[in-house]
């Protein structure tokens, strides 16, 4: 059983019957301005492409769900998230994704590290990670123009 390999916090996981994810909570910060600190660039400009309430979201539970954390979990709620995340993995929760046996697999782990590899290799480029971490937000409104911060619908998920 993978949970029997968790170190660290999601050890603690392996026990819980309930769990609520509550992702934002009327807070807001962009999670990569001290790295555009240190590389010189400009925070205010580079975050409001950013996307930190959809495909990040969506890839910290894609990993989870990949190493068998949430799996044994019998409800799991989801707070602070945009609806098409909340659609999705409240799908995969009662197994009843339509892409159920992909969410998780290897494939999709792959894919979610492996952001702009065919682009690249379609251009003849060398794939670098940094040119497409962090991901950018492909939402009509993007969060960082929202009044009050709160999501709205509207948004687009990546390939879900």
């Amino acid at each position: 059983m993978i949970l029997s390999k968790s170190y660290g916090l999601a050890s603690f996981l392996k026990e819980i019957k309930e769990l609520k994810l509550s992702f934002g909570g009327g807070k807001f910060a962009d999670p990569w301005y001290l790295k555009r600190r240190r590389t010189g660039v400009d925070a205010v400009d580079s975050w409001k492409s950013t996307c930190v309430g959809g495909k990040l979201v969506d890839w910290i539970l894609t990993f989870a769900w990949f190493h068998g954390h949430l799996q044994h979990i019998e409800k799991i709620q989801l707070e602070g998230v945009q609806d098409w995340v909340e659609e999705k993995w409240s799908q995969v929760f009662a197994r009843k994704h339509p892409n159920q046996a992909f969410i998780g697999s290897h494939a999709d782990v792959w894919n979610a590290a492996h952001v702009g590899l065919s682009q690249s290799e379609l251009t003849g480029n060398q794939w670098n990670a940094q040119d497409f971490y962090p991901p950018r937000c492909e939402c009509d409104v993007p969060c960082s123009e929202l009044a009050k911060l709160v999501i709205k619908r509207g948004c687009v998920a990546g390939n879900w």
